[in-house]
């Protein structure tokens, strides 16, 4: 097999299935000069013998004891030989031009770029689409605000290896890994809108908020504590103003997470973070009814 343009990183966990239908989207790819590395984090089901049933020597399969999301990526990166590094998770998908859309717009004063990508609920059949601004301090904003993960990304190995994933995170280790990147680096961006993150009850963002403590001190380090620690760099783009307001909805965000679950939890983190307001306490009960509304409709 001759060198690859592309490595696509999947880390996964017990999902076989919805891997095998991300691995099916990687197959059909329009162009053919990828590898594809799957870190499996310490698997119980059968995911090492399906993936070993595909033939396809562009598709490398790696075991690890279960360390996390984070150190599968890790790993997954000091295996890669591409010259170019996309992250894809194994409950996500990707259309058939996914590395097209890169390949096409790939200049070589530029080493990262940006893909549309859109939030997809399959049971209702529903999208939310996100394009991507043109220009640094809007595509910041819109990161900052949560409208991408990793995938509509495309990085170049030495900005890739420029950072490493934090082990032990298990909440918002993207964004702590992507956020001092998309600072430091010009973005070449394109509106085709090329994956679709899939909403779903197994998702790792819902089993984070059914421990609320931990899960909220996780999404504080990663992700408030990475915009604190970045604030002089991100002001150059950004002002305070705007940060303070993102920080403040990450908080408010997690905590009606929580509320769908455990509504106790959540009015403890209120107090907690000095949130605990009329209005926000009533944000807390109606999430809370409709969880329970969905629940009784399923």
């Amino acid at each position: 097999m001759s060198e690859p343009f592309f490595s696509i990183i999947i880390p996964t966990y017990n999902r076989v299935k919805l891997l095998q239908n991300v691995i099916n989207d990687v197959m059909s790819q329009s162009i053919e000069n990828w590898e594809l590395i799957i870190v499996d984090d310490g698997s119980t089901d059968h995911t090492k013998s399906m993936v070993n049933s595909i033939n396809d020597e562009r598709i490398r399969y790696f075991y690890q004891n279960n360390m996390g999301e984070c150190e599968a990526r890790n790993t997954g990166l000091a295996k890669a030989v591409g010259e170019w590094i996309c992250y894809v998770d194994s409950d996500d998908t990707i259309k058939s031009d996914y590395l097209f859309c890169f390949n096409d717009i790939i200049d070589e004063n530029y080493k990262v770029y940006c893909a549309g990508t859109s939030l997809w609920w399959p049971r209702s059949n529903k999208k939310k689409e996100y394009i991507p601004s043109n220009t640094k301090s809007e595509l910041l904003k819109e990161y900052l605000n949560g409208h991408y993960n990793l995938m509509p990304f495309c990085l170049h190995h030495s900005v890739a290896r420029s950072r490493s994933f934090e082990k032990g995170v298990y909440y918002g280790g993207d964004f702590q890994y992507l956020l001092p990147i998309l600072i430091s680096e010009d973005i070449i961006t394109s509106t085709n809108i090329t994956s679709s993150v899939v909403e779903h009850s197994g998702r790792i963002v819902g089993r984070v908020f059914q421990s609320p403590q931990s899960g909220y001190r996780q999404m504080k380090h990663s992700t408030v504590d990475t915009i604190v620690t970045n604030r002089l760099s991100l002001n150059k783009f950004v002002s305070n103003k705007f940060l303070d307001k993102v920080i403040l909805n990450k908080k408010k965000n997690f905590i009606l997470g929580v509320a769908g679950i455990n509504f106790s939890e959540a009015i403890e983190l209120t107090k907690t973070e000095n949130l605990y307001t009329i209005k926000f306490i009533f944000h807390i009960v109606l999430q809370r009814f409709k969880s329970f509304i969905k629940y009784f409709i399923k």
